[in-house]
């Protein structure tokens, strides 16, 4: 569970530069992209320059998990992704969101790290 993570998250040189890491949506997009079959993977916006391209990333991330039944996502809005806050939750969410799709025949999951 711990190698993707750890590789999309390789470039953080310590745990106070996730909540930064998140804002634009495109680590928990990549995320998403990795742990999930094909048809639920989203667009991301690599680099996104402006506020709104960063918010569409993290709706794609939250109307996706919500698609996918992820429970914990209640507590997250793109809103709190783009502002940084509730990095707890969104942890809690990718934590989730790992555990249910990791290791399925589907070949969908190989993540870990949170």
């Amino acid at each position: 569970m711990e190698n993707t993570l750890g590789e999309l998250t390789s470039d953080l040189t310590s745990p106070l530069e996730l909540p930064e890491a998140l804002q634009d949506g495109v680590l928990l997009c990549r995320v998403l992209n990795t742990v999930v079959e094909e048809k639920y993977r989203v667009d991301i916006r690599f680099k996104p320059a402006s506020i709104a391209a960063k918010r569409r990333n993290g709706n794609s991330f939250v109307d996706t998990c919500r698609r996918l039944n992820i429970s914990s996502i209640t507590d997250v809005t793109s809103l709190d992704i783009l502002q940084g806050k509730a990095t707890r939750h969104i942890v809690t969410v990718m934590r989730e969101l790992v555990h249910d799709y990791e290791g399925n025949d589907s070949g969908r999951g190989r993540v870990g790290f949170l």
